[in-house]
């Protein structure tokens, strides 16, 4: 497994190189560095069935490829020229159990505060995972962890920066990595590393790059406007190895940007869980007794990053006659707009940090 994350790294450099080449032709509005750190750490055992399946220290290494903004992005300005960029990492849980897995992400450092020596900055950042020993009923029956190949990847990521010189820097942070599939496979209790990671950060660019400063009269569309969502997710209850069951939800909510990076919005939406139903047909609960839909009010917050926001909500269902979980929900998704009135939506929800489905979707502006 480590050959092919050798060279998964092999072909990361080799395309970041031919973008690099271009962009310095092209775009001169940016700088890039590659970086390479170690990290060492645990499984967090987050449920009572989880302490078998890595008792040891979690070890691993981590190569991430940086695009340094300098205020061309109102975004940008917004947030103090943040570094957004790549990163794959390599874990090793010293478990047969687990085995070793690979995450890919797309992040965004933050940075809460520059000297000329020093950088703190905080990390958002998701993708994909990849492990070489899901559950399997025969072999693996034990990994209660993941009940699959490939999963979400998600990481936090609070550390600081010390330049050594202009071009090399040494980084010291504490990491939180997490992979799950919201329930597209079961099991899925998912798996959290606490880490820490110790690295170096080169910069590859010679040049320097003006910075613009904050435009305190930037303008931002502040009509409200009006949203239609469509989505759709699977989702796999137990038993273990079953059917998957649709997931299909209409929402309807009004927006407003407030702000250069924020956007509020309050909506409805209509739940139709094929699962639900099925859990009710093994409940022995007779059709058409109860109704397995739902129907919720949500109140949310967008950060938008130009044409990229992530989007948190907070839902209460007002329809629920199947009652077999809590009645508040929870929504975090990404979404990419791909015009000024369309845009794609992929997130997951969840009922108090439980996940109960993912979904990917297609919403209208206007």
């Amino acid at each position: 497994m480590l050959k092919f994350f050798l060279a998964a790294v092999f072909c990361t450099f080799s395309i970041f190189t031919r973008v690099y080449s271009q962009s310095t032709k092209e775009d001169p509005r940016y700088t890039y560095a590659a970086g390479l750190n170690a990290f060492s750490g645990f499984v967090v055992k987050h449920d009572r069935y989880m302490g078998h399946l890595s008792p040891g220290v979690t070890r691993g290494v981590e190569l991430q490829i940086n695009k340094s903004t300098y205020g061309h992005q109102a975004w940008e300005q917004v947030f103090r020229y943040p570094d957004v960029g790549f990163s794959l990492s390599y874990y090793d849980y010293g478990s047969e159990k687990l085995g070793v897995s690979v995450g890919g992400l797309l992040f965004v450092d933050f940075f809460v505060f520059r000297t000329p020596k020093l950088e703190g900055l905080l990390r958002m950042g998701t993708g994909l995972g990849y492990h070489t020993n899901p559950y399997d009923r025969e072999t693996n029956n034990q990994n209660v962890a993941v009940g699959s190949t490939f999963t979400q990847s998600m990481q936090m990521r609070g550390g600081i920066n010390y330049k050594l010189t202009d071009n090399w820097k040494i980084t010291l942070a504490a990491t939180i990595s997490h992979f799950s599939v919201a329930a597209f496979t079961q099991p899925n209790k998912g798996i959290n590393i606490v880490s820490a990671n110790f690295g170096c950060i080169y910069r590859i660019t010679d040049q320097e790059v003006e910075t613009f400063p904050l435009q305190e009269h930037y303008q931002f569309d502040r009509k409200l406007k009006f949203n239609v969502n469509f989505s759709y997710g699977l989702k796999e209850i137990p038993p273990i190895g079953g059917p998957k069951y649709s997931v299909w939800v209409l929402s309807f909510y009004v927006n407003k940007q407030v702000s250069k990076t924020n956007i509020l919005n309050l909506g409805m939406e209509a739940f139709d869980n094929a699962a639900l139903k099925e859990e009710m047909n093994q409940a022995n609960i007779e059709s058409g007794s109860i109704d397995h839909k739902r129907i919720g009010f949500t109140v949310g917050h967008e950060l938008k990053l130009y044409r990229i926001s992530l989007m948190t909500q907070l839902g209460l269902y007002a329809y629920r006659p199947y009652k077999t979980d809590k009645p508040i929900y929870q929504r975090l998704a990404l979404k990419f707009y791909a015009g000024e009135n369309v845009y794609l939506q992929y997130g997951f929800v969840t009922h108090y940090a439980k996940a109960d489905h993912g979904e990917l979707g297609i919403g209208f502006s206007f």
